[in-house]
């Protein structure tokens, strides 16, 4: 060891005075994916997300080849809002492939109200979002409970759908007054997806204007103390559900007395 601190650096061989030429310009189409994976997701973005942007255009990189459609998805996808009405949404139909947009949905938010998704609950939740969450790339789930629910306008006359003494929480030890349908194999499904999502971040919320009740048990109390009975909006158009709470309590939820229909 010298005085130059090695002597690698002090025998280094000398540049030998050559310069930089520049590769000769070629006329060849110019190939897209040879660019940065950051250069192309730029352009992508610009594509994509512009103020204003040609539906031929979208259609066009879409249409392109197998791996820029999946880096166009992971953008256009990447957050997707979603109202269910009375059918499951387009996006949320079908088997999951290569090709599939839900795959590449990483935040979504799904608002509906129970009197008109009932019907496919079992299939949404047991099925299709976990699938998302398993195999796809969804990381945030935010459902929303919509206003009017559950109340006398949805409820009507009919007794299946009105409340009871339903035995709750772990060996069905407890009785509450809650409404029939935390019972339904549906409802249960839901249950069962909020208990078992893993590998996605969930996140359940009801209408602070008009919630029932039965939610308050669930989401945060007033800062007083003061009980809510379904009347206490909270600072915000939705409050946020203890999704643990009512997991333990409603899974598994049975009747505690069969229901007396009304003369």
């Amino acid at each position: 060891m010298g005085k130059f601190g090695s002597r690698s650096i002090a025998f280094r061989p000398k540049p030998t005075g050559t310069t930089h030429v520049a590769p000769k310009w070629r006329n060849a189409p110019f190939r897209f994916l040879d660019l940065p994976p950051e250069l192309r997701h730029h352009i992508i973005e610009m594509v994509l997300l512009d103020a204003a942007p040609l539906h031929e255009d979208i259609l066009h990189l879409f249409l392109t080849c197998q791996q820029i459609y999946a880096e166009a998805a992971s953008l256009f996808y990447h957050h997707v809002c979603i109202q269910l009405r009375d059918d499951i949404h387009p996006l949320l139909i079908g088997s999951l492939t290569r090709v599939s947009a839900r795959q590449h949905v990483q935040n979504l938010r799904i608002r509906f109200t129970m009197k008109e998704s009932e019907c496919f609950l079992d299939r949404l939740y047991g099925t299709t979002l976990s699938e998302m969450a398993e195999k796809g790339r969804l990381q945030h789930l935010r459902i929303e409970i919509g206003s009017c629910f559950p109340n006398d306008e949805f409820w009507g006359w009919d007794e299946s759908y009105g409340y009871g003494d339903i035995r709750v929480g772990p060996g069905k030890g407890q009785v509450i007054l809650a409404p029939l349908f935390v019972t339904k194999p549906w409802f249960q499904s839901f249950v069962g997806f909020l208990g078992d999502a893993k590998t996605v971040k969930v996140s359940l919320y009801v209408d602070a204007e008009d919630h029932d009740g039965f939610w308050c048990m669930f989401h945060r109390t007033h800062s007083s103390g003061e009980k809510c009975d379904g009347w206490w909006k909270g600072k915000s158009q939705a409050l946020k559900i203890h999704r643990s709470s009512l997991v333990k309590t409603l899974r598994g939820a049975v009747l505690a007395t069969p229901v007396q229909k009304e003369c």
